[in-house]
């Protein structure tokens, strides 16, 4: 994307309440994800960590994209350790709205702060096939990541579950892009 096509910050932060309702009416459309894992699709724990896994929008990664098959056997080996409490395909719903079916299934809010440089707050409405959402103890964090290194899987730490809003900010920026209360859901 070249720079006359990116919008900066500001001017998304400025557009987050046609955001808001856009995620408001996708969410009003049947859940028909299903999950391989056996975890909640949900979050379930206030403080956990959230996490994005998989080929990130705007990485610098010079390799072939990382396989499904790979994400897959990694999220199955850190289920099975215990270290994840929740996943969830992000595929056509993109980011924001995967972020909220996760708060609205588990009847908790949560944090995420969007890196401005790394996952543009653009990229909230993308498609990202391949990345999993997963949520898990603040303990388990260094665990997963030494997993996920191993494979050469990328993965970003997003933010943090609990209270009864969905917020989502940019950082640097400091830009609001979302604020919904779970009962606008």
């Amino acid at each position: 994307m070249g720079d006359g096509e990116a919008k900066g910050a500001t001017e998304f932060a400025a557009e987050y309440p046609e955001l808001a309702a856009r995620m408001v009416k996708a969410l009003s459309r049947a859940d028909e994800a299903e999950t391989p894992w056996p975890v909640s699709m949900s979050f379930v724990a206030s403080h956990d960590i959230v996490a994005i896994i998989g080929n990130l929008p705007g990485s610098d990664e010079d390799s072939d994209e990382t396989s499904s098959e790979v994400i897959d056997s990694v999220i199955d080996a850190a289920v099975s350790r215990g270290l994840i409490h929740s996943a969830r395909e992000v595929g056509e719903d993109g980011l924001a709205i995967a972020v909220a079916r996760c708060c609205r299934g588990g009847s908790i809010g949560c944090y995420i702060a969007v890196d401005d440089h790394e996952i543009r707050p653009e990229d909230a409405e993308v498609a990202l096939a391949g990345c999993v959402l997963v949520s898990l103890p603040c303990d388990r964090v260094e665990q997963l990541a030494d997993a996920l290194d191993d494979v050469d899987v990328p993965y970003a730490a997003l933010g943090q579950v609990g209270g009864d809003h969905i917020i989502v900010a940019g950082v640097p920026s400091n830009e609001t892009y979302v604020d919904l209360a779970l009962s606008e859901l």
